[in-house]
């Protein structure tokens, strides 16, 4: 996650049951904008938005619906 000041680099799944059953380990990196441009929060920005725009990233919303009947019929076994 980076943000204008920060940036967590981590494993975490971000799901609640995530946090109860297992362990992780995480970076908070805290930067407050001097004006350089080579600062890590700017570095990581620009890798996040290289990666999101690349012709490589595909869009997960045609798979929402596959999810969705797939959890149903694991919930009813």
């Amino acid at each position: 996650v980076v943000t204008e000041r920060a940036a967590y680099i981590g494993n975490f799944d971000w799901v609640g049951t995530y946090f109860n059953q297992n362990a992780g380990a995480g970076l908070v990196i805290n930067h407050a904008d001097t004006g350089n441009k080579t600062s890590i929060i700017k570095q990581l920005k620009a890798v996040f938005e290289r990666d999101w725009y690349s012709h490589y990233a595909k869009s997960s919303t045609a798979k929402i619906l596959n999810c969705l009947i797939y959890k149903h019929s694991k919930a009813n076994q």
